[in-house]
């Protein structure tokens, strides 16, 4: 290691992440940036199933590591960024992260390709898939739906795409610069209150080194400023009496608040905040350095409420204590949130009033069940759910079920439906169940999805339709006699 800041200590995880997000979002390619050595700094955004696929596996994952790093060399030799492609042919841009002439990181973005796989390709991948023990049909299955980028888009996409490199590039310069100058700062001023102690007598030339100190000082904070002033999220700086010091133009331009309006008055007065943050606000502040993010809600000059996420520190700012406060926009993660709570409320509702029993069994374990499903054995619902599901089949038909179970598992064709014969609970009397079941894969695992359906009774009317077709039968042929 140089010595030198490396590119986390330069520009905020947080903030690396949200650029290469936000550069995902608009162009719908996936992205990540790696440390040289091929360690990735940021989570993938926007990946493909494809590639997901691939990195299902540890062989997988070591594989397309070596691939990025091997891409990342050869960017670096050619000094300029590129179009790249790794060894399973997806197309990536790839640039180096180049600050002050050394190599931070690296920035890949895509996942795509030009055209359709050939059917070299195709043939290609069921080697892969074997060498990284993954299913060579699913791969292809997937490989299949990558998407393709025409030229006029690689074009538009590599030019968003290297300006969002220069942005970072940008953003790891300026704070480098800024990490130089209270480098020296500090330095100056040790050897600055050397100098007064030793060499009192020479006041003069201490008061020249004074001014050039305090000069150096203005720039660091017109730099401070300048950093400060383009961070993409609202950012304000308090006194310990909560005066506000500070705060970014993007406060003004969410909120409406212009600088002059709110600075040097106690930011909870000044209707930046919700007045029903205010509580979780003050606690979190008290206890210095938050590590985890807190909610809370801002507020416009018009009164509409925006949700965020709140990250804080104590601070030394103009030499005095501080609390800086960075707010985090979380409004599309808040909709999202809602729209998956109605969703998953809505389908619960529709489980639980289905007619048919459903089931989900993983581990030989019902881990899912709805009322219906518990009615037939005769078990409360709180009773079904962690049950050996062979808890429930009658002792003639446990192995024909537990079998078919350990072939569906195993990946083996197995008929969809079946009829068995279960146990209620209260009386050991027999129930004749249909069951339909089907193979998915649940959190990683496989695990088997069906209805059941209590026929006894349809059973019964069967039969009994039948004994009485036999005894007309019979009563026809002793007339004809």
């Amino acid at each position: 290691m140089d010595g030198s800041p490396s590119l986390l200590e330069l520009i905020d995880y947080k903030d690396l992440q949200a650029i290469q997000d936000s550069f995902a979002t608009t162009t719908g390619i996936s992205s990540v940036i790696l440390l040289p050595d091929g360690l990735p700094i940021t989570c993938f955004s926007n990946p493909t199933d494809f590639c997901e696929l691939i990195q299902s596996t540890t062989k997988g994952r070591l594989r397309c590591s070596r691939s990025f790093v091997k891409m990342s060399k050869t960017a670096l030799k050619l000094k300029e960024p590129t179009i790249m492609y790794c060894f399973a042919h997806g197309g990536h841009f790839v640039a180096p992260i180049i600050i002050n002439n050394q190599h931070k990181g690296t920035m890949f973005a895509g996942q795509f390709i030009p055209r359709e796989f050939s059917d070299e390709h195709l043939k290609e991948f069921e080697h892969i898939a074997k060498s990284i023990n993954i299913d060579p049909e699913r791969l292809i299955e997937e490989a299949s739906k990558m998407r393709v980028v025409k030229e006029e888009a690689i074009m538009k996409y590599s030019n968003h795409f290297f300006q969002t490199v220069k942005l970072i590039v940008k953003l790891g310069a300026r704070t480098n610069e800024l990490i130089y100058t209270r480098d020296a700062l500090e330095q100056s001023h040790a050897e600055l209150e050397t100098r007064v102690q030793e060499r009192t007598v020479e006041l003069l030339k201490t008061n020249l080194e004074l001014e050039q100190e305090i000069t150096r000082r203005n720039r660091a904070m017109e730099h401070f400023k300048m950093l400060f002033n383009i961070m993409i999220d609202p950012v304000i700086i308090i006194d310990i009496n909560g005066m506000l010091l500070e705060v970014t133009d993007k406060l003004e331009e969410i909120t409406g608040y212009q600088k002059q309006e709110i600075l040097s008055k106690n930011y909870l007065d000044v209707g930046i905040i919700n007045p029903m943050s205010h509580k979780v606000i003050t606690e979190n502040l008290s206890k210095g350095m938050i590590i985890t993010p807190y909610e809370v809600e801002l507020l416009t000059k018009s009164g509409k409420k925006m949700p965020h996420e709140v990250n804080s520190a104590r601070i030394t700012y103009l030499g005095k204590p501080a609390h800086m406060i960075v707010f985090r926009d979380i409004t599309a993660r808040k909709e999202a949130e809602y729209e998956l709570k109605e969703s998953e409320a809505k389908y619960r509702s529709l489980i639980e009033n289905l007619q048919d029993g459903v089931f989900l069994i993983q581990d030989k374990k019902i881990i899912f069940a709805n009322e219906a499903f518990a009615r037939i054995p005769g078990y409360p619902i709180e009773e079904i759910i962690g049950r050996d599901f062979r808890d429930l089949v009658a002792p003639d038909d446990i192995e024909m079920i537990e079998g078919r179970y350990i072939r569906m598992m195993a990946g083996e064709d197995v008929p969809l439906e079946v009829d068995f014969s279960g146990i209620r609970k209260d009386d050991d009397t027999l129930t004749t169940v249909h069951m339909t079941v089907s193979l998915i894969n649940y959190l990683g695992k496989p695990a088997a999805l069906g209805t059941v359906k209590d026929t006894t009774e349809i059973k019964r009317i069967e039969k009994a339709l039948l004994d009485c077709n036999d005894k007309y039968r019979k009563l026809c042929n002793e007339l004809n006699k």
